[in-house]
């Protein structure tokens, strides 16, 4: 009789847990919107939380398979959410209606994770609305300009480098770039941000850069199942103490801001890096500057909304200024590290592309005659322009773009039909399907930066191209993004050539992990002869 109530009450328990994992899996067929059939407890998630698919394999399977959809009803976990696919019905999201869409989604919402939830990332409403309208200023092009010879610093430090490395192995080193780029990307931000003097390409174990890779690792069981349980629900992750941030890292980062402002503040100390931009935003100094005329800038770079030109508040707490910083870091550190895997890649494989960015370097350099490069000589080399906007479009770092939908808000396919989005439910823009649709990028498999030269240009549907996100909540620091990028290629081309070895993955493979990463990212840099 035990045995057989023990039975009726596992019985029953598992059928509870299949009911509430499953009570909502019917709910896109009951409106009538497209979507991939779910299975329980992961919903639509499986493949990549089994590691059998990568994420931009993934994402770029749901573009193809929905083509021609404006959107498509997914499943994250138990939880119904809608991509976005097309360019209007991105633009019906993210401009259109945009006051409706105005918060990304809480990923955590440990109290560890303050940094996280002040940063100007994961602000919300009217907060967000005063600390966008602070920080645009300071990432403006006359600010890039101020800084720039700081990131040259650290350019030409790589360069020193990678000389002393080629030297020691007969004029060849063998690397994975994103191991090489995250240091030279740390330093830049390190004394960009923090006005710190960090060298990790030859000191790793300097305690910024540790912590950093530690936090950025997204290998193994651990981060899976951290990162499902924050998925599955915040309350869970929340309750059992699931943070992004480890408190060592936390507490960290605020000091090392909060000894820098008071530092800066007692003594009057210039520096032309982030956080003496924040300090004049606080003192009412920094002033919103008219970049519309810059023909020189780069099609990636996002444009200035009216909310980027109203300025914000005054009055911020050490917290919400530590969480700028650490944004900034984390966005420095990863994101732009990580898209030298693809730069080095494409390099490497194509170098007939590579020879005509070269012979841009030249000729560059042949009209400086000696002097160094400027913001100003950065900003008219075109195909370098080109070049990484076709990374950015075949390789985009936001692997998804998500908001929280507010207030009931009706989206159109474009065919007659339309959905009417419930509040609190989470939308997601996927790069993908609109980077390597056909209708938007002919032959999208191929590498190809004419698509962004001249003429051509021109003809891009600007919401079908979204790396950096778009309309107002767009990344604030694509212009400081970018003059990173190109100013590091810029000396790096000038010096090595890229070249493929024998541990190079041909073709390229996505990693099976919660990132955009090549499975052998592995290439050679070769001294260039005189």
């Amino acid at each position: 009789m035990e045995l057989i109530l023990s039975i009726i009450f596992f019985l029953t328990l598992f059928f509870a847990l299949y009911k509430y994992l499953t009570f909502n899996f019917n709910y896109f067929r009951d409106h009538n919107v497209p979507h991939k059939k779910p299975v329980p407890f992961f919903g639509n998630q499986f493949k990549f939380f089994a590691k059998k698919q990568s994420i931009p394999d993934f994402l770029l399977d749901i573009g193809n398979e929905f083509r021609d959809e404006a959107y498509v009803g997914f499943y994250e976990c138990r939880t119904p959410t809608l991509f976005i696919l097309s360019p209007d019905a991105i633009k019906q999201i993210c401009i259109k209606n945009f006051d409706n869409f105005v918060n990304h989604p809480a990923f955590s919402e440990s109290e560890t994770d303050d940094l996280l939830l002040s940063s100007v990332f994961f602000m919300k409403d009217q907060r967000w609305r005063d600390m966008r309208g602070t920080l645009s200023p300071a990432f403006t092009g006359s600010k890039m300009r101020i800084m720039f010879d700081l990131v040259r610093d650290c350019a030409e430090n790589l360069v020193s480098y990678c000389n002393e490395k080629c030297q020691e192995n007969n004029g060849l080193m063998t690397f994975r770039p994103k191991d090489l780029f995250s240091k030279v990307s740390m330093d830049i931000i390190c004394t960009c941000a923090f006005g710190l003097q960090n060298d990790s390409l030859r000191n790793p174990q300097n305690q910024l850069y540790q912590m950093f890779s530690r936090i950025m690792d997204m290998t193994g069981i651990k981060t899976v199942l951290k990162f499902f349980v924050m998925i599955l629900s915040k309350d869970l992750a929340n309750w059992l103490g699931v943070s992004f941030l480890p408190n060592d890292t936390s507490n960290f980062i605020k000091k090392l801001v909060s000894d820098t402002i008071s530092y800066r503040k007692k003594t009057q100390e210039y520096r032309p890096d982030v956080i003496q931009l924040l300090i004049e935003a606080m003192e009412g100094k920094l002033k919103h500057e008219d970049n519309t005329k810059n023909d020189d800038e780069s099609f990636a770079i996002v444009k200035e909304s009216e909310i980027d030109k109203k300025g914000g508040r005054r009055d911020w707490s050490d917290v919400e200024i530590a969480a700028q910083c650490f944004i900034f870091l984390i966005g420095g550190f990863d994101t732009t590290s990580n898209l030298f895997n693809f730069i080095s890649y494409q390099l490497a494989v194509d170098p007939e592309i590579q020879e005509q960015l070269y012979e841009e370097v030249r000729e560059t350099q042949t009209r400086l005659n000696g002097a160094p490069v400027t913001y100003d000589d950065i900003q008219k080399m075109q195909y370098l322009d080109a070049f990484i906007c076709e990374c950015l479009r075949k390789y985009p770092p936001m692997l998804q773009i998500d908001r929280i939908c507010n207030k009931e808000t009706v989206i159109h396919d474009g065919k007659g039909n339309s959905f009417k989005i419930p509040i609190g439910m989470k939308v997601n823009m996927n790069p993908f399907a609109t980077h390597y649709n056909p209708k938007y990028f002919p032959n999208p498999e191929k590498f190809d930066p004419q698509r962004f030269l001249g003429e051509n240009k021109k003809k891009i549907d600007p919401y079908s191209f979204i790396s950096f996100g778009v309309g107002p909540r767009a990344c604030v620091g694509s212009r400081f993004a970018m003059m990173q990028t190109k100013l590091i290629l810029y000396h790096v081309v000038a010096n090595f050539a890229f070249e493929v070895t024998e541990k190079t993955g041909i073709p390229m493979r996505f990693v099976k992990e919660f990132r955009l990463e090549p499975e052998r990212p592995i290439v050679g840099l070769r001294k260039r002869s005189s």
